[in-house]
């Protein structure tokens, strides 16, 4: 295993080396350096390219380097053993030195212990000169109490670290740039300075274990040192990385920075740039002393220290940040703060300082100043463009420019009702300004926007009623204060606002003081309203003709009448009398009814006015009968039906229309007793039982379509008594009062719909009664005379009384239907018996119940008996 540990590791590097313009030769001969006193002169040891410090070994400095390589080009040197200085004596230079000259450097590959152990004189553990590569291995040790843990000079070095190296005055110096790479098992530490110094060049740093230091920074960049640092480990220092000069470094922290004496990033030079992604974490400040040093945020994470004297912060990522501290830029620029794609919340105070300087938020952006729980500050002008969103708990100072989304409060983030306020300037350029509100009364709880500047422009105001079951207000609920000199800007309710039954208006002003420059929503619709059944003409808004109506009632909205008119629909769409699947008493009869109906009836306050057109398709035939008397006869048959109804209701104060549709299937038995069925004359009963399954949709105005269930049982018992009260030549008459009770137990689903309104119908389990009279006239023509054939013209008079209204509750406020618990009927028809198999029907009915209910419907059937 340890023999394949060192084959990957041998392999990475040497890709790594490659990488870095380095280069290896594979050995040709390998010479073993047992335990001596150094120094030990390589190149006098023959052309061998690799020497091994065999594990039991050590190497003990005494006047020089324990190992010197001299013009070690593309040498390696192992070591599993040990090598070491005697701190009794003074070595020149590092434990280990190598020195390629002008040719590529050599490589050290370290599983043991290279120790300078003398403190104080300036001793590393390893020196490099003209660069190479450094590998110090799982459990492998560096380390210098007097100088370097690894010093590197004259050329790029690379240095890999899964072990623990250590130095006194740095753990690592890179003098002429170079890279480090440490693992997660990586340490890096120094006592007295950086850990990772570097003094010019290019050098790049990629940390996944922990780098620390007590004397400067965890990394320190200076002079003309530039390139990057990746951490994803812990570097702590008093800085936790210091940048000096003009770096024009990139930094990318998913770990944690940590500074001991309050700073945690220093950018004390100019043009870097620090990217802070998923799993970052800064303890202390970041501080920027130079010019054009930016923050770019991706990924998610929380940020509670300061940031002072950036240029610039962006968010632009898709992930959301937080940050709570206090940050400044400098940049005189519309994008001193850039938000895009992701979300971006402010619970410190965030100062753009730069002339000019401004907030601007777009692409999908979303930049939210507080929380339900931490009022946040932004000092800065906000440009919010079309697909960006700004708003939140706190405030902002400057002027804000919207064309896209101002969201308040509990409407951003859904955590409780909140202010949003603007010190300055609020201009509109065609944005939209969302709330949140509990659609009630004056005193209802809602998002709120100050404004403490002057208004102008053009914005959309959108409300989403978080609850609140609609309520008669008076003033009106307060969503917008103008506190500056002028509020010209124009406010126009995007959508609807609902709540309840009821309807909610964007009104300027109060009632009792109508010059006031803040804007309410009221339940009342005060000023104008389409004239009823209007739907065509007036003015741009698509809702008709206007008159002026009283401001001193609620404003009902339509889709109160569509649940309505469902329910009212499915009580009445399968429902039937004896007649209606033709009532003569024949053998093994099959019977087909259609029915074209189309209603019309308003809602108790006047406001909503509803039509239905329905459509019925029901056909059973009779399945078994039998004779209890002489004359008398029972049948009882299996019947089934498809049902559809489609209604509009419209308000007469909005002009707003709702649009339903209810459709189905029913099927049932039923049975009928006739005292005389050959002459069909005498008492009888008829009864039927069915099950519907219905589905319902309802869709306001400008509101998503509800879709739900009405299912359930429903019963009827009939009876009469058919009485002859004229007998002519051609024909009899006859007179057959009657009355028929039907109980309807079908409901309707529970309803949440987008305004958090709880739907439930009313007036289920009703009872309609019937009671009336019917006059018919049976007759044969001279040449059908001993024919099968009969024609029956008939009319009837009938009175209906139903138990309950149909209607809704909405948020527990009902509306019901109006004129339809009392209702007159008129019914004309003919039955025609063509021969002695077939019976043909048809009839219209006209109902005139209150309020203006009216019920119009066609039948045609056909019987066929075998």
């Amino acid at each position: 295993m340890h023999k394949f540990y060192r084959f990957i590791k041998t392999f990475m590097v040497s890709c790594l080396v490659l990488l870095g313009g380095f280069s290896v030769v594979d050995a040709k001969a390998e010479t073993a350096l047992n335990t001596q006193s150094g120094p030990i002169y390589l190149s006098l040891l023959g052309p061998e390219t690799q020497f091994v410090v065999a594990d039991n070994a050590t190497i003990t400095a005494i006047t020089d380097s324990a190992i010197y390589g001299d013009n070690s080009a593309n040498w390696r040197l192992i070591v599993y053993g040990s090598v070491i200085d005697n701190p009794n004596y003074s070595v020149a230079a590092g434990v280990v030195h190598l020195d390629a000259k002008t040719a590529a450097g050599s490589q050290l590959d370290n599983y043991g212990i290279l120790a300078a152990n003398r403190a104080g004189n300036g001793v590393s553990g390893v020196k490099l000169e003209n660069g190479g590569v450094v590998v110090n291995h799982v459990d492998a040790q560096i380390s210098s109490l007097g100088g370097y843990g690894i010093v590197s000079s004259g050329a790029l070095a690379a240095i890999w670290n899964d072990g623990a190296i250590s130095g006194y005055s740095s753990g690592v110096r890179l003098a002429s740039g170079g890279s480090v790479i440490q693992s997660a098992t990586g340490t890096l530490v120094s006592s007295d300075g950086a850990g990772i110094l570097s003094d010019s060049g290019i050098f790049s740093v990629n940390n996944a274990g922990s780098i620390s230091a007590n004397g400067a920074a965890g990394i320190l960049a200076r002079g003309n040192s530039s390139g990057s640092i990746s951490n994803s480990g812990t570097i702590t220092g008093p800085n936790a990385i210091a940048i000096q000069g003009n770096a024009g470094m990139i930094i990318n922290n998913t770990g944690t920075l940590t500074g001991t004496n309050g700073t945690a990033v220093d950018l004390s030079g100019s043009n870097n740039q620090l990217i802070l992604d998923t799993g970052s974490v800064i303890n202390g400040k970041v501080v920027s002393r130079g010019s054009n040093n930016t923050l770019a945020l991706l990924g998610d994470g929380t940020a509670t220290n300061d940031f002072s004297g950036l240029s610039s912060v962006s968010a632009i990522g898709t992930g959301l940040w937080t940050l709570g501290g206090n940050v400044t830029t400098t940049a005189a620029s519309t994008s001193a703060l850039e938000v895009q794609n992701g979300k971006l919340i402010i619970t410190g105070q965030l100062t753009n300082s730069g002339v000019g300087a401004a907030a601007n938020v777009s692409h999908g952006g979303i930049l939210q100043i507080g929380t339900g729980l931490s009022r946040g500050h932004l000092i800065s002008d906000v440009n919010i463009e079309q697909s960006g969103t700004f708003g939140g708990y706190g405030s902002v100072t400057g002027k804000v420019n919207n064309a896209g989304n101002l969201i308040v409060g509990q409407a951003l983030s859904g955590e409780g009702h909140g202010e949003f306020t603007i010190n300055g300037d609020y201009h509109g350029q065609g944005g939209t300004v969302v709330f949140d509100t509990d659609m009630a009364a004056d005193n209802a709880a809602t998002d709120k926007l100050i404004i403490n500047g002057s208004t102008s422009g053009e914005s959309h105001i959108r409300v989403q009623s978080a609850h609140g079951e609609g309520a008669q207000t008076y003033d009106g609920i307060k969503i917008i204060t103008v506190n500056g000199r002028q509020s010209d800007g124009q406010f126009n309710l995007l959508g609807r606002a609902v709540a309840g039954p009821y309807e909610y208006f964007l009104q300027q002003g109060t009632l009792t003081d109508p010059d006031n420059k803040d804007w309410y929503l009221r339940s009342t619709f005060g000023g104008i309203a389409p004239v009823s059944g209007d739907t065509g003409g007036g003015d741009d808004s698509g809702r008709g003709a206007t008159k002026d109506i009283p401001a001193s009632s609620k404003t009902l909205r339509p889709e109160a009448g569509g649940y309505m008119a469902n329910l009212a629909a499915a009580q009445t769409l399968f429902n039937l009398r004896l007649n209606d699947r033709e009532g003569r008493a024949e053998n093994s009869s099959m019977w087909l009814r259609q029915v074209g109906s189309r209603t019309g009836f308003s809602d108790g306050s006047g406001q909503l006015h509803s039509t239905a057109n329905a459509y019925v398709v029901q056909g059973g035939g009779e399945v078994l009968n039998a004779a209890i008397g002489k004359n008398d006869r029972l049948g009882v048959g299996v019947m089934a039906g498809y049902g559809y109804n489609n209604n509009q209701t419209q308000s007469n104060r909005t002009g707003y229309k709702s649009r339903g549709t209810v459709d189905g299937y029913s099927a049932g038995i039923y049975a009928t007793w006739y005292q005389d069925a050959k002459n069909q004359q005498g008492a009888y009963v008829d009864s039927w039982l069915q099950y519907s399954k219905l589905n319902a949709s309802e869709q306001g105005d400008e509101l998503a379509m509800q879709s739900y269930n009405i299912n359930g049982l429903s019963a009827s018992v009939e009876s009469g008594y058919r009485m002859p009260v004229y007998h002519g030549v051609n024909g009899d008459v006859f007179v057959t009062p009657q009355a028929q009770v039907i109980w309807d137990g079908q409901k309707a689903d529970t309803v949440h719909d987008d305004s958090n309104t709880q739907v439930q119908s009313t007036g289920a389990d009703v009872i309609n009664t019937r009671i009336g009279v019917r006059v018919a006239r049976d007759s044969v023509s001279d040449q059908d005379k001993g024919k099968d054939k009969l024609f029956t013209v008939y009319s009837e008079v009938n009175w209906l009384h139903n138990s309950k209204d149909p209607g809704v509750a909405m948020d527990n406020i009902t509306v019901s239907q109006a004129g339809s618990r009392n209702v007159g009927e008129i019914k004309l028809g003919a039955e025609g018996k063509l021969n002695k198999n077939c019976n043909t029907w048809a009839n219209i009915g006209q109902q005139i119940g209150g309020s203006g209910y009216n019920d119009s419907r066609v039948t045609a059937g056909l019987k066929y008996a075998f």
